[in-house]
């Protein structure tokens, strides 16, 4: 009788020997949407989105989480009020249980912050100002705000919120747009941000990733949301040279599409999209430009160009709506780069 107690308690605790010696893998999944950012982060089924790509980024932001079996956003962060970070929130707070919103404690008179700030009212998430040192846990990883210090009321870049995500023995930087001076800002704070993998500031700008900052994070990989042939010429020549001579790792949605980077706690591994064209395409790829006469819808704040028949030029705020009739290429000239939805 005594043996077959025996058995049938350590029959009851196989299961758990067996689970203590699996390796759990965290995922963070950098969605390719061209000239934007957005970052989708899984735990045990536990999610977070760090930003959401431009505006018209919105369905393919919706359809990706759908397609990871995201119902649930445990946490959103929305690094700054700019359309290439936030114009998608709305429609994503509006089609996902969205738990809390960190988010900086400013304001952009803007159409998508107007969205944004509506969505999460009616979401009845909590809104969380982010605060240096403050520590969150999803699933097995922690995060843990490193920036902004203090609000620049000159440069909204600076105000983007930082954060170091840690899985045991593997860690990750984000920074969102944030600039040298945020930068140094987070260098003097005190906390460790030794990192396994940097996403780049602002699109691998060169007034980001300062020397001294690289030297404090020492990545081994570096990833750049950055759109293909972008106006901008991002990421800065600089910037990759200094990746370069560290040895760091460089992966590019605009070379690698979606990049997946797989964290079992004692290592992290990267897989790519393999279908050419990742989450989107870049603003250089779609269009023609035809030399057909048009009426264009231009929006100043984002340098996007739509149809008059848009829906998203049609969303553009009145202060920052310019109507201009004649050629797709002539408007290009001018800055501006095609709506991916309409396809002008």
């Amino acid at each position: 009788m005594k043996r077959i107690i025996l058995t049938l308690l350590l029959l009851a605790l196989m299961p758990m020997y067996a689970y203590a010696g699996q390796k759990t893998e965290e995922k963070v999944y950098f969605i390719d949407v061209g000239q934007a950012d957005c970052t989708l982060i899984e735990s045990n089924g536990l999610y977070m989105l760090i930003d959401s790509g431009e505006e018209e980024d919105g369905e393919t932001v919706k359809k990706y989480l759908r397609d990871r079996g995201v119902d649930r956003l445990t946490y959103v962060i929305a690094t700054h009020p700019h359309e290439d970070h936030i114009g998608g929130m709305d429609d994503v707070i509006d089609s996902f249980q969205t738990d809390n919103v960190i988010m900086p404690k400013v304001s952009a008179a803007t159409y998508c912050f107007e969205n944004m700030a509506n969505a999460i009212i009616k979401s009845k998430a909590k809104v969380i100002e982010p605060v240096v040192g403050a520590s969150y846990s999803l699933g097995d990883f922690t995060f843990t705000v490193l920036g902004p210090k203090e609000y620049d009321t000159e440069e909204m870049n600076n105000n983007s919120v930082a954060i170091k995500l840690v899985n045991k023995n593997d860690s990750f930087i984000f920074t969102g747009d944030a600039e040298a001076q945020e930068e140094n800002d987070i260098i003097n704070s005190g906390i460790d941000i030794s990192a396994d993998v940097l996403r780049v500031g602002h699109h691998g700008s060169k007034s980001s990733t300062s020397d001294a900052f690289l030297n404090k994070v020492a990545p081994k990989y570096a990833v750049i949301s950055v759109g293909k042939d972008n106006a901008y010429d991002h990421p800065a020549d600089t910037t990759v040279e200094k990746l370069n001579n560290k040895k760091i790792k460089i992966y590019r949605t605009d070379i690698h599409n979606t990049i997946t980077a797989v964290s079992t706690g004692n290592g992290i591994t990267f897989t790519q999209s393999s279908d050419g064209g990742g989450a989107r395409q870049s603003s250089e790829a779609v269009g023609s430009g035809t030399k057909t006469v048009q009426t264009f819808i231009l929006n100043k704040h984002s340098m996007k160009f739509h149809k008059d028949t848009c829906i998203y030029g049609k969303k553009t705020s009145p202060e920052n709506k310019l109507i201009y009739t004649g050629y797709s290429d002539t408007v290009k000239s001018f800055g501006y780069t095609p709506c991916k939805v309409c396809d002008p």
